[in-house]
């Protein structure tokens, strides 16, 4: 028995890994499932050895959950064992979306500053996606998403959200990110000190409301104050302008 699973364990090692976007499909397709689907029906769906899909599911084992019946689910708790992505607001209202729905929502290669100035520094995202930062303090964020191993994809301020009176004014945002639970997130990173000036209570507000309309996750936080966030702030005791 030692010897058989030492042989399985090898064979398992070197077989072929499956690429990025059938990943993302085998992902894509458990998130819309209620019962799950075996190794083998995966790998005939998808054009792959049996081998290979397991040899993804185990190696990703805090993403997928398998029954008594060896059939696969994609894990719908992982934002919630991360301490900062455990705080997005209308988790309980979110919608599941897809690689692709994340894609269509703006332009990702196509990105800009707030300020439209010149970045003061750049991320490189583990698909190579650069995207451009207006502080450190979002480059922080978006390192402490890359660490939580919770993203599987990534766009930076390329979203337009139309605010302020007859939503004339235009805001965009830190980072919109698809988590591995399927819910696309919305944050907006800013120094605590900031969080209840005017201007930024205006495009949260806004925020807030694009998102409730269509079952993303949002936050404004601060990673450099032990990621505290706008409610967080309020809990406090700070005002917000009228």
């Amino acid at each position: 028995m030692r010897k058989r699973v030492k042989n399985a364990k090898k064979a398992r090692g070197t077989e072929k890994m499956i690429d990025q976007k059938t990943a993302s499909a085998i992902r894509d397709h458990l998130s819309k499932l209620d019962v799950g689907l075996k190794a083998a029906e995966l790998a005939s769906r998808f054009g792959v050895t049996k081998q290979q899909v397991n040899r993804y599911l185990y190696d990703h084992d805090k993403e997928f959950v398998r029954d008594n019946k060896f059939r696969w689910t994609l894990s719908r708790d992982l934002e919630l064992n991360d301490p900062v992505l455990s705080k997005l607001n209308n988790r309980d209202n979110a919608v599941s979306y897809t690689l692709e729905d994340h894609s269509r929502l703006a332009d990702w290669n196509n990105c800009t500053t707030h300020s439209g100035k010149k970045p003061k520094c750049t991320f490189r995202t583990p698909d190579g996606r650069v995207i451009d930062c207006d502080s450190k303090c979002e480059k922080k964020m978006l390192g402490h998403l890359l660490d939580s191993n919770c993203i599987i994809a990534w766009g930076g301020q390329s979203l337009c959200i139309p605010y302020g009176r007859n939503n004339s004014k235009k805001y965009f945002p830190d980072a919109v990110v698809l988590t591995k639970d399927m819910h696309i997130a919305i944050i907006e990173v800013k120094p605590f000190s900031f969080m209840n000036c005017r201007s930024c209570v205006s495009k949260y507000r806004a925020l807030e409301d694009y998102c409730r309309e269509r079952g993303f996750e949002f936050m404004m936080v601060d990673p450099y104050s032990d990621y505290l966030t706008f409610e967080e702030l309020l809990e406090q005791g700070a005002g917000v302008p009228a």
